[in-house]
């Protein structure tokens, strides 16, 4: 018998233009869903005029990860109860047990 081919099937290789650009850019993963983002933005151009090694770039780059959880962490305070519950609850499938439960 042939599977039922839903209209989402087509889209189960879909992948969007802001993913592209994030997978190019592995910085604006850290801007995205934060309130911080301008801050963490002026952060990384300093940053990266640094020279390696030098101690002020090790201290700025600590700051900014702390930023970034901070700016996430309001973020999330400011999103739905929806986004609120499913980061609550985590998980991204729903798990079937075909083996019966005695």
């Amino acid at each position: 018998m042939p599977r039922y081919k839903s209209p989402f099937d087509e889209f189960r290789h879909f992948q969007l233009l802001a993913q592209r650009w994030a997978e190019r850019d592995k910085k604006l993963k850290d801007y995205a869903c934060n309130l911080l983002a301008p801050k963490l933005v002026i952060l990384d151009n300093v940053i990266e005029k640094l020279p390696d090694g030098h101690p002020v770039k090790e201290r700025l780059s600590e700051i900014r990860e702390i930023l970034k959880r901070i700016g996430e962490v309001q973020w999330i305070l400011n999103a739905d109860i929806v986004t609120n519950l499913a980061l609550k609850v985590g998980k991204t499938g729903i798990e079937i047990s075909a083996v019966e439960e005695s």
